[in-house]
């Protein structure tokens, strides 16, 4: 049993076989081979309607020509429908038609059947005498018994019926909550606004951009504002999915995505450029910034911020131990590296020990170019470093 074509299944005059993916049946009765209990509970679970998924009603029915002498017949779709004594016309939903063998069987009998019959087993296709056997079927005793059992089966409810529906409308809920919470921090994040302010309190006019938003949303949203309502300023060990720690959950997992995406850019492009440099935070911990620069596939050109990373030496060789973890990490190739850009210190520039030097002896192609910026500094440093007492004095920037 293999799996079918997304356009067979959309294609009604199509002749291939529904057959099953991995993990599902197919949706040609006859390629189930023996009927065991999860093809039972895999249909049943499907509801009342599983047959019409399996019946192939709007099928060409090519393969179901059959050659009476010098007469051939096939398969009629007018069968999959019955006439009452009143004259509606009610569909056979229990008849279903395999595209593989050209026969109809009956869904019902084929899973809970307990008398063989030609409907059941092998199909059936005595297309002379069509109409007479399917309505002979229809009413026989076997194939009614089979029909309660199958109704028996999809209309019974689970023992934890109940506990299943509370779980999914629990999930739905919060999964409601959690899309507002989402859009306010991607609002923030997109433009570089800060989130929190000098406290968490809902109401407060200080308590940051971050609650504020979601204040304003409520205003205009009544599920958002009985949330809040309900939820709001609990404290600690009450679950409300709006404190700091989910804010700063969903930021790590937005940023984890951001840089896969990035990666998987420079990784399509092949080659890049890596810009180094480090400065303290707050806390005093010197972190070194990573900066890669790349063409896209449409010819344009990025530089992408990808990492931060604390170092605790600025030696040339730990520089280089930093920066290959970087590259290990993020799984970018450091022989398709084309340039690097530093600033104009000996750790960084150093033709023998620094970074530069370091790289450039696993891939010579990494051509190294000073910082503009820092070089700019440099030459504005120089320039005042070169006036004299009187200069200052007078205000004149030159030589004396």
């Amino acid at each position: 049993m293999t799996s079918t074509d997304a356009s067979d299944k959309n294609d009604p005059d199509s002749e291939s076989v529904g057959l099953p993916s991995s993990t599902s049946p197919s949706n040609d009765v006859a390629c189930w081979g023996s009927v065991t209990g999860d093809l039972q509970s895999y249909w049943v679970e499907k509801g009342v309607k599983a047959p019409l998924q399996c019946q192939h009603k709007d099928a060409s029915f090519a393969a179901s020509e059959r050659t009476y002498k010098t007469n051939k017949r096939r398969l009629s779709k007018a069968l999959f429908d019955r006439s009452l004594r009143n004259g509606e016309h009610v569909p056979r939903e229990w008849l279903v038609y395999s595209p593989s063998t050209g026969n109809v069987f009956c869904f019902h009998c084929l899973l809970f059947g307990e008398s063989p019959s030609s409907f059941s087993t092998t199909g059936f296709s005595d297309w002379k005498h069509s109409v007479a056997r399917v309505q002979e079927h229809e009413v026989s005793q076997p194939h009614r018994k089979a029909v309660l059992l199958w109704l028996a089966r999809t209309q019974a409810r689970r023992i934890d019926h109940d506990l299943l529906q509370q779980c999914k409308e629990e999930e739905s809920y919060w999964r409601e909550l959690l899309k507002r919470v989402v859009e306010v921090i991607k609002f923030l994040s997109e433009r570089g606004l800060s989130f929190r302010g000098s406290d968490e309190t809902f109401g407060s006019p200080h308590n940051g951009n971050y609650l504020g938003l979601l204040e304003l949303l409520s205003q205009f949203d009544p599920f958002l504002a009985e949330h809040m309502k309900k939820y709001a300023n609990r404290g600690r060990g009450s679950t409300s999915y709006l404190s700091n720690t989910i804010c700063e959950e969903f930021i790590a997992l937005m940023g984890q995505r951001i840089q896969a995406e990035i990666i998987n850019q420079v990784q399509r492009s092949k080659y890049f450029a890596m810009i180094v440099d480090s400065t303290p935070d707050l806390a005093h911990i010197d972190q070194l910034t990573f900066v890669v620069r790349y063409v896209s596939e449409q010819g344009q050109v990025f530089e992408r911020f990808l990492k931060f990373l604390p170092i605790y030496s600025h030696t040339g060789d730990s520089l280089f131990d930093s920066v290959t973890q970087i590259l290990n990490e993020t799984s970018l190739d450091i022989q398709n590296c084309r340039g690097q850009c530093y600033d104009n210190a000996s750790n960084m520039s150093g033709v023998y020990k620094g970074l530069r030097a370091r790289i450039q002896e696993i891939n010579p192609l990494a051509s190294w170019i000073p910082c503009a910026a820092h070089s700019l500094n440099l030459v504005g440093m120089g320039s005042v470093g070169c006036c004299g007492d009187k200069d200052k004095k007078s205000g004149r920037v030159g030589h004396p």
